[in-house]
């Protein structure tokens, strides 16, 4: 076999690889960009939710009158890793300014912002479309990240019962009940608040340790 003959060969051997390649690398190539815009829409997701999480659970604890300067601190230590939205920064701003009062003249404050007794909140439930549709982009994080991305979403279910819990009992405060029994209605709704903020700063510090970490597969 000549030289010409066996380059022409391995040409057309090489014409034909690509052929059958091309189409799989054009297929991965495609994949993987897909999988990076999927990361980048879950991780934008959950920065929304992480500041709605924080804004329900300050209206909570005010509500409840359980708010402290340790609290505040740390609802203001959350905002703070949402620079980039200047609605966060204001909002973050006017939240710093009691901090500048004594721990007495706090306390006053913030038992002036608690709500009278009867009021009662509208918990919410948070979705996570993307996060649940993505899952070809799930399964492209590290797995310590996958780990993570499906607690979150389960404790999301979990907040999710407990609304359904603080609406029965809330719907209950309106029924004629014994004293007694009326009294531990508005504690087991008082009981579904506290619960509710804690899964929501639960998910908060969640969010935030995900967002430190490199959003790589393997």
């Amino acid at each position: 076999m000549t030289e010409d003959t066996t380059s022409k060969l391995a040409f057309l051997f090489l014409g034909w690889l690509l052929g059958l390649l091309g189409p799989i690398i054009v297929d991965q190539i495609k994949r993987a960009r897909e999988n990076n815009l999927g990361r980048a829409a879950i991780k934008q997701e959950l920065a929304n939710l992480h500041v709605k999480l924080i804004y329900a659970t300050h209206t909570i604890e005010e509500h409840m009158g359980t708010l402290d300067r340790a609290g505040l601190t740390w609802f203001i230590q959350q905002l703070n890793t949402h620079k980039e939205d200047d609605e966060v920064v204001r909002v973050c701003a006017a939240l710093k300014k009691p901090l500048d009062l004594s721990d007495e003249q706090l306390s006053l404050f913030f038992s002036a912002r608690k709500s009278p007794e009867g009021k009662s909140l509208s918990l919410q439930k948070y979705a996570t479309p993307l996060l649940d549709s993505r899952v070809a982009a799930l399964w492209s994080f590290r797995t310590k990240d996958q780990r993570a991305l499906l607690e979150i979403r389960g404790v999301l279910d979990i907040m999710s019962d407990v609304v359904d819990r603080a609406r029965y009992f809330s719907n209950l405060t309106f029924s004629k009940l014994e004293e007694g029994n009326h009294e531990l209605v508005v504690e087991n709704v008082n009981g579904c608040y506290a619960q509710y903020a804690s899964q929501a700063k639960r998910i908060a510090e969640m969010i935030c340790r995900f967002s430190d970490s490199k959003l790589v597969s393997g």
